[in-house]
């Protein structure tokens, strides 16, 4: 039961963030972005500690796997030739493995109308996904998603993010498993079980 609760709170309080690819003014999760559209939440903030939060995400799209596999086709020749070097992250195949791996249960959660396509756990979790929108570094394993040209056209995106901070919005009875189980990935798992 107990886990059953922290599962259904997590969700409940998890904060989802949107961003659009083609006309957001300021890059996705960099600190401005998250002082201008998220002010309320810590890792909006300037502090050291606000920006370096562990915790889990879940990136999530209206877009079908074979939309996100056909987006990648026009991927630049640059992009495509690092495939081998075994950190390239093909959108599409990530959004079938990460279904698979949840059984359908995460994927069905409906974000604002949007199914999970990537999950994640970090030390970093609004670096990670920075990260996840643009990173320049091909060989970090990331997403890249702003750098998928066809993705600038279509598909809403949005991202669920719990961290370290948002724990004391859950009921006291669960804190401290919450506590022990946010900087982990099998912390992640456990909540995504449900």
């Amino acid at each position: 039961m107990t886990i059953r609760a922290l599962t259904k709170e997590v969700w409940e309080r998890a904060r989802l963030l949107t961003f659009d690819i083609s006309t957001d003014p300021v890059l996705p999760f960099s600190n401005t972005w998250f002082r201008e559209r998220y002010p309320d939440l810590p890792c909006g903030k300037d502090s050291k500690k606000g920006s370096r939060l562990h915790g889990w995400y879940w990136i999530a799209t209206d877009l079908s796997n074979s939309d996100l596999q056909g987006a990648e086709v026009e991927l630049p020749t640059e992009e495509r030739k690092n495939r081998g070097n075994g950190k390239y992250v093909s959108i599409g195949e990530r959004a079938t493995e990460t279904c698979s791996n949840l059984g359908g249960n995460v994927c069905a959660v409906k974000l604002n109308k949007l199914r999970v396509v990537y999950n994640g756990h970090e030390g970093w979790a609004r670096g990670r996904l920075r990260g996840h929108y643009k990173s320049l570094d091909p060989r970090t394993g990331a997403l890249r998603i702003s750098q998928h040209p066809n993705l600038h056209k279509i598909g809403k995106w949005g991202a669920a993010i719990f961290t370290e901070d948002m724990i004391h919005n859950l009921s006291p009875s669960l804190q401290p498993l919450a506590s022990h189980l946010i900087a982990t990935k099998l912390g992640r798992t456990v909540v995504e079980m449900e």
